[in-house]
């Protein structure tokens, strides 16, 4: 907030401060013409400035402030200097005043410098509060890698565990597989046995029975 005036009938001035310099004091009595009655209004100006005024009960408040502020606090402020006028002033006082009649330049510049430094207290917490979600998004961000990074090894353990079952089960079927040629290799050798020692029976029976065929025509 830059500049900031109290008026009545549009056009007596009653107090004003500025700390800064340039033709908007003149903008502004200007623009005390053209402001309607209980109304609250905010006009654009030049270098990204903005008017806004509260005008009601004959009486005037404007000021000039950055377009940056918001529109809020604009008006909180002209709410504020409204307020402190009403307190330190009678009606009758603030009727008969003439131009620059009443000595409201001090509380004018107090009231300016609360708005203004609470302004810039709330500019500073909000680079704060957008640090701070830089810092969650940072943080969150590195979650979801470490996340990712624990389920990488977890699917490489899994890939690791996999391969080693595997592992024991071709061992486990080369073994069988052997196992089972030593079985088949037993049934052969049982085999040939039987078959072999069938043979040796039957030939001894032939020889037996040949020698009695041959005993009895004798």
């Amino acid at each position: 907030i830059l500049y900031a005036l109290v008026a009545k009938e549009n056009d007596i001035v009653l107090s004003e401060y500025t700390d800064f310099g340039g033709n908007f004091q003149q903008v502004v009595r200007q623009l005390l013409t053209k402001l309607r009655q209980n109304s609250r209004q905010s006009i654009e100006g030049n270098s990204n400035t903005t008017f806004h005024s509260i005008t009601e009960d004959n009486l005037s408040f404007v000021c000039m402030a950055d377009s940056s502020v918001k529109k809020m606090r604009a008006f909180a402020f002209l709410e504020a200097l409204k307020e402190k006028l009403h307190t330190f002033y009678l009606k009758e006082q603030i009727d008969q005043a003439i131009a620059f009649g009443l000595p409201f330049t001090d509380e004018i510049k107090k009231t300016m410098y609360h708005y203004n430094v609470n302004m810039e207290e709330d500019k500073a917490e909000n680079v704060v509060k957008e640090l701070n979600q830089v810092k969650d998004v940072m943080v969150e961000n590195l979650n979801k890698i470490l996340e990712r990074d624990v389920k990488l090894n977890v699917v490489l353990t899994k890939s690791n565990a996999m391969q080693g079952v595997a592992r024991t089960y071709r061992d486990h079927a080369v073994v069988f597989r052997q196992q089972q040629r030593n079985r088949n290799f037993g049934y052969i050798f049982v085999i040939i046995i039987v078959v072999l020692f069938l043979l040796a029976l039957i030939k001894y029976f032939q020889n037996c029975l040949g020698f009695q065929l041959s005993s009895y025509y004798l």
